[in-house]
């Protein structure tokens, strides 16, 4: 445990932990409701698909631009800034909600905004984990815990949402969530930082946007991992926004069974990132990002081919530990490559290719699941991820080759693989 717990020791990190996992408990919470309430008020998995994408878009379209503000502002104070907005966000949809005049679009718009505020909030909380810990030995370990964090609040958090939804209805998470962002406010407050100075940007933001994409598409370990990500993401990630529709068409339950099928992903994702938190070092961590992405498109394939209630809590498990997994090893290999100067930029793309894409994936797997059926637009993502994993497999000396350089011990951030 001290070794898997390493990060801990560090002041910021404590603060950062504590506050944000209270904080992501909610963020689950209200993400299952405001999902719930989409399919309750209209019926429709295209609607729950264009849920997902407005839930998520904007970490594509801007979290590109906002990784540049990163680089070149405070991102203490963009945190602070984000985390304050997103309260302000949850409590005016719990207001409508309580007073019962809460439509389909005024969910829709608000995901919307919470994810244009994410595309803000994104970059810059992953930016700064090279000051939360003080020993950049320790930033994988970090990495790994803040991976374990968000996935131990999806495991507890959509479980109590359904608990809630069924007893007091949505209303009561989405107060819940805008609470809970008091926790991680305190905790940013709570810091001791050094002086996050930036320096006075000589070029203009398109031309900075410019040299981060030719920095990180001229960079060919970071050009496999990101379009690694993007691909990942747009076919697994759609199972989050669409589960309702497949646990009222082919479950036939209600939220209780959608909260404890994301919880059990959740709790895949919370295995993962325990056996990559006990890792040292960043030896190896291709090969778990092959082996999870294939566990992942194999688990969601089994899912869609299977209607038994058991069995589907026991498949998702599956994905949620193989998404989490690839995003983690991403991360965790462009936080080692990239160089500082172009971190928030880096980041911001990373951000992009986890979340950003999925809206995308949801939107069209919306429309298939409309047309055909929820359980052939799963099966569909699941075997194109598995090709991708046969694709991956085939590559794999390729892709070892490229990531050497930044894993030996005297690689790191700044060594040539062009």
């Amino acid at each position: 445990m001290p070794h898997l717990l390493r990060s801990l020791r560090h002041r910021n990190f404590r603060l950062f932990f504590c506050g944000q996992m209270l904080s992501m408990i909610g963020t689950w919470m209200h993400q299952i409701a405001a999902m719930w309430l989409v399919y309750r008020l209209s019926g429709s998995a295209a609607l729950l698909g264009l849920a997902g994408f407005a839930s998520q878009i904007s970490m594509l379209v801007i979290a590109p631009f906002a990784g540049i503000l990163c680089d070149r502002w405070n991102r203490h104070r963009i945190l602070l800034t984000t985390q304050s907005l997103a309260l302000a966000q949850s409590f005016t949809l719990a207001i409508l909600a309580a007073t019962g005049v809460v439509q389909v679009w005024h969910v829709i718009a608000a995901m919307f905004i919470a994810s244009t505020i994410n595309a803000f909030d994104m970059p810059a909380r992953q930016s700064m984990f090279v000051h939360f810990v003080e020993d950049r030995a320790d930033l994988p370990n970090a990495i790994a815990l803040n991976s374990m964090l968000m996935n131990s609040a999806r495991l507890v958090g959509p479980a109590i949402a359904g608990l809630v939804i069924t007893a007091f209805g949505e209303t009561v998470c989405f107060f819940l969530n805008a609470l809970s962002y008091v926790a991680i406010l305190i905790a940013l407050l709570s810091m001791r930082l050094p002086l996050l100075t930036r320096k006075t940007a000589a070029t203009s933001v398109w031309h900075s946007f410019r040299e981060g994409l030719r920095y990180a598409f001229a960079t060919k370990p970071i050009r496999w991992l990101l379009a690694i990500l993007a691909t990942v993401s747009f076919l697994i990630n759609a199972y989050v926004p669409l589960m309702p529709a497949f646990v009222g068409e082919v479950l036939q339950r209600d939220a209780r069974t959608v909260g404890t099928l994301i919880s059990c992903a959740g709790l895949g994702a919370v295995f993962g990132t325990v056996l990559l938190a006990a890792r040292r070092g960043t030896q190896h961590l291709a090969t778990f990002l092959r082996v999870a992405q294939s566990i992942g498109a194999l688990g969601l394939t089994l899912f869609a081919l299977n209607s038994g209630l058991w069995l589907s809590h026991l498949l998702i498990v599956l994905v949620g530990f193989g998404m989490i997994v690839v995003g983690a090893c991403c991360n965790t290999l462009l936080q080692t490559i990239v160089e500082d100067d172009k971190r928030g930029r880096v980041m911001s793309l990373y951000a992009a290719a986890f979340i950003g894409v999925g809206p995308i994936g949801a939107l069209v797997s919306g429309q298939i699941a409309e047309a055909f059926g929820v359980q052939r637009a799963f099966l569909l993502n699941g075997a194109l991820c598995l090709l991708l994993a046969l694709v991956l497999h085939a590559q794999r000396q390729r892709l070892q080759q490229m990531l050497q350089p930044y894993l030996t011990p005297r690689g790191g951030a700044g060594a040539v693989a062009k």
